[in-house]
């Protein structure tokens, strides 16, 4: 865990209340949520002054690397203090993914922002194309 000022990043786990809550985030981006039982247990939570603003999961795959899953903050989070806190809970994700012995991190999206802080904390961007199928 980090304190830096009024912010903090600590472990974070799913409960029935804190599903709610990231269901109604997702819900404001226009985003569906896994359900409950199928989230990743190693999550990270990123606190601003005492309310938690964001939340990143890493789903474990093979050949020693983590997938980024659910990364969402609060909607109601403007400005620099939403930069902040994000950039924290990236780090602090990078910190958990190595103490648990990944080799790397991996991240999916097509949000511009989110690419361009990815490539800020020191993430590069891969040629690979992916593929997907949704049922």
């Amino acid at each position: 865990m980090q304190n830096r000022n009024e912010i903090e990043t600590k472990r974070f786990t799913l409960e029935q209340s804190s599903y709610q809550m990231l269901k109604a985030w997702m819900n404001a981006y226009a985003l569906d949520l896994n359900d409950l039982d199928t989230l990743p247990k190693l999550g990270l939570g990123v606190w601003y002054q005492g309310k938690c603003v964001g939340v990143a999961f890493i789903r474990e795959v093979e050949g020693y690397k983590g997938l980024i899953d659910g990364f969402i903050c609060d909607p109601d989070l403007l400005g620099e203090d939403r930069s902040k806190c994000l950039d924290l809970l990236i780090l602090d994700l990078l910190k958990l993914a190595r103490a648990h012995r990944m080799t790397g991190l991996i991240g999916l999206s097509v949000n511009k922002r989110v690419m361009s802080r990815a490539l800020r904390l020191g993430f590069d961007v891969r040629p690979h194309k992916v593929v997907s199928i949704t049922f």
